[in-house]
């Protein structure tokens, strides 16, 4: 469970460390890997400030930083990609800003389809489709509770493991 996604190893050594980000950057500076290195201290550089940023910036500079340690993992695993997000949004001109008026379009190629390519993932059945914001972040684990409390009338997509074994019933698919 703490190894790898994709290729584990485990009959590595584990690890314990309180810095995530140099341990990293010292692995990639072992294997002489300079092109993630770069991309690496990067997202660390936006993790850091989006620290001291309020609530309403901090979006965009985390964005930011899962996107360069994205680079970075591509870069390492050599999984081809070009340099753009992906990934595209817009709103039709005359509706009004909310979540779901905000539509989400994924690309044939970028960084987000290189990333579900090296992780298993089919994009082709995805690109050209808009998906709304509302609708992706009501699927997202950490957001969802806080989504419910904003949108009440909403369904709830998660069930907590104890609520299910307290009524000993089964797990509901996709929780």
């Amino acid at each position: 469970m703490h190894k790898a996604i994709n290729h584990p190893d485990f009959a590595s050594e584990s690890v314990l460390t309180r810095d995530p980000w140099s341990f990293v950057e010292l692995w990639l500076k072992r294997q002489n890997k300079s092109e993630a290195l770069s991309f690496w201290s990067q997202a660390r550089r936006f993790h850091e400030a989006a620290k001291y940023m309020d609530v309403e910036a901090s979006p965009l500079s985390l964005y930011y930083s899962f996107l360069n340690a994205t680079k970075a993992l591509l870069v390492v695993r050599g999984a081809t990609h070009a340099e753009n997000h992906g990934v595209t949004g817009d709103r039709p001109a005359k509706a009004k800003p909310s979540l779901a008026n905000e539509a989400i379009t994924f690309k044939s190629g970028g960084i987000l389809p290189a990333l579900c390519t090296y992780l298993g993932e089919s994009t082709v059945t995805h690109t050209a489709e808009k998906y709304n914001l509302k609708d992706l972040l009501w699927n997202v684990p950490f957001v969802h509770r806080a989504f419910l409390h904003t949108f009440r009338s909403g369904p709830r997509a998660l069930h907590t493991v104890r609520k299910c074994l307290l009524r000993k019933t089964a797990i509901p698919q996709g929780s």
